[in-house]
């Protein structure tokens, strides 16, 4: 085992801006759908647009930031090892195998990760941005595109946001299975991590 530097400060900078962002549209977007009440109806729509419009800005710089660093190589799927992560995930992790694919700054993710991230980053994410300026411009999308019913992008807005919460849920549990509860926590604060070296 080595403690080798894995995650640069963007990359870091990325992680932990987009969880804020997350965690303040989920608290404000149950707020919004009438599950409690907290910081009142009009100011949780109005914290929820702002931080949606942030999240925006932080994505359009992260797609940028992955083209011109290269980073986009790391979160194309792979079949190579796939079955053997299944594997682990399903059953190894349980009997405290090793893990099957280590990770390099050249590769951080595991095929069922880049599997995951994929879906995550280039489908649902930038579809539960695109559905929520539809809901907030919405005259402009009616007249635009003669839409008379807007359920659906509620509904769809809502949908997603529910797979993004899914998705926070396991990725948290998953934070918690390295070789302490507290070694991936560490490696995306610090940037350094310990992991096996020379092999992939």
């Amino acid at each position: 085992m080595e403690r080798i530097k894995l995650y640069g400060k963007y990359e870091r900078y990325w992680h932990w801006s987009q969880f804020g962002a997350i965690a303040t549209l989920t608290i404000t977007g149950f707020e919004i759908h009438s599950t409690y009440e907290f910081f009142g109806y009009e100011r949780a729509v109005n914290i929820h647009n702002i931080a949606g419009w942030g999240y925006a800005v932080l994505l359009i710089f992260t797609y940028f930031w992955m083209f011109f660093s290269g980073m986009y190589k790391q979160f194309l799927p792979t079949r190579e090892r796939f079955m053997e992560q299944l594997h682990y995930y399903t059953i190894g992790i349980m009997r405290n195998e090793p893990h099957p694919v280590h990770k390099t700054p050249d590769n951080k993710l595991n095929p069922i990760q880049r599997l995951t991230y994929f879906g995550l980053m280039w489908v649902l994410l930038p579809l539960q941005v695109l559905t929520g300026l539809m809901y907030l411009y919405i005259k402009v999308v009616k007249e635009l595109f003669g839409i008379q019913s807007v359920e659906w992008i509620a509904l769809s807005h809502t949908l997603m946001a529910f797979m993004v919460i899914a998705f926070l849920i396991v990725h948290l549990y998953m934070i918690t299975t390295g070789k302490t509860l507290t070694t991936y926590l560490e490696g995306m604060i610090t940037g350094k991590e310990k992991t096996e070296i020379n092999s992939i």
